[in-house]
């Protein structure tokens, strides 16, 4: 049935609530800038770090810390299966539309039994095991080609690629630097999972310190520690008599402000699916120098607005940023080549209207 033009269509956003990151951060720009005909309703199925996000960024959220999240508990969730169809009735959801794992596979066939249409929002590379469960949902989206071709390809025109969206504030003064550093501020942001490769980072700013004729430098990680990782990164700061130079600021939420007081990103994650933070640093006018694999390649072209580094090379990380250091006509080219791809294919106007293009089919 087709909706009214002049009745708003409630979304419904589920989160199970106790963490937060780039995907987390992406789906809930969406939620804040949505048209006024959409009634986003974000569900939080715990409290934790994404409450209080939502806290500081005046977002509504309900809370249902009663409805059985662990799918894996098959009996329990099909005994609280009625708990989840009688509040998407209770609530007229229309659409929803699901950004984590979990709540794929907790939200997929409430939505499909109560016949309420179901978007998977897929933002982590696959394949999986739960992803098959996918061809249950109305509509598919991944947040990159690279994500995407993951995927089962018998699911055809089912999935869309749909970018991650990103305000874009000119900084004209990053975009025409000129300055002469007193200070070298480089920077990694991440989770503290092996594939982010944090030791990649610490080994390259190992290899800048025995080069004499470049700033003193100050090495600063950003993101939540979690083991086994952090202790293997201590070891290997200890290994390197780093400890003096390594800044561990642990997870921001507002890391836009962070960013804008760094000299050069450092992405060597590997089988990324998109890239937030290499966007957010070339919206800012921080030059990025990442790994040449997975999403990073469709927002990066090498030596045009940034540079890739072939199977995460250590000495081609060095070369690059003394390279940059040195000729700041190439450093600010690739800056401003850097913005001005990013603006155009990645800013919320262009989300917001292929996500809305996206409802509106599904409810016609």
């Amino acid at each position: 049935m087709k909706k009214s033009t002049t009745t708003k269509i409630n979304i419904l956003f589920p989160y199970m609530g106790n963490s937060i990151g780039g995907s987390h951060i992406s789906s809930l720009i969406l939620v804040k800038n949505l048209p006024k005909q959409y009634h986003p309703i974000v569900l939080l199925h715990k409290r934790g770090p994404l409450a209080n996000y939502l806290v500081e960024n005046n977002i509504p959220y309900i809370i249902e810390e009663k409805l059985v999240t662990d799918s894996n508990g098959k009996w329990q969730y099909m005994c609280a299966f009625t708990q989840f169809t009688n509040l998407l009735k209770r609530l007229k959801i229309d659409i929803v539309h699901t950004n984590e794992i979990n709540m794929h596979t907790i939200w997929l066939l409430p939505a499909f039994f109560s016949r309420t249409k179901h978007l998977w929002h897929q933002r982590t590379p696959g394949p999986n095991k739960s992803v098959y469960l996918s061809f249950l949902s109305s509509k598919i989206i991944t947040i990159s080609d690279y994500t995407k071709r993951t995927l089962p390809i018998f699911f055809g025109n089912k999935i869309e690629v749909v970018f991650n969206p990103f305000i874009f504030l000119k900084n004209d003064k990053k975009l025409s630097s000129e300055e002469k550093y007193t200070n070298l501020n480089l920077a990694w942001i991440g989770n503290f999972h092996r594939r982010k490769r944090l030791d990649v980072f610490i080994n390259v700013i190992g290899e800048l310190e025995k080069i004499h004729n470049i700033p003193p430098i100050n090495a600063h990680v950003y993101g939540r520690p979690l083991e086994p990782i952090s202790g293997e990164i201590e070891e290997l700061i200890a290994k390197k008599k780093l400890k003096s130079k390594i800044l561990f600021h642990g997870f921001v939420s507002d890391i836009t402000s962070e960013i804008n007081k760094i000299d050069f990103l450092i992405a060597p994650a590997e089988k990324e699916a998109f890239g937030r933070t290499i966007v957010e640093a070339a919206s800012m006018g921080i030059p990025i120098i990442a790994n040449k694999e997975g999403g990073h390649k469709e927002i990066i072209i090498d030596k045009e607005s940034g540079v890739l580094i072939q199977h995460n090379e250590i000495d081609n990380y060095v070369t690059s940023i003394v390279s940059l250091i040195e000729n700041s006509k190439f450093k600010n080219e690739l800056i401003k080549k850097a913005y001005d791809f990013c603006a155009q294919k990645f800013s919320i106007n262009t989300h917001i209207l292929h996500i809305t293009k996206i409802y509106k089919s599904l409810i016609n």
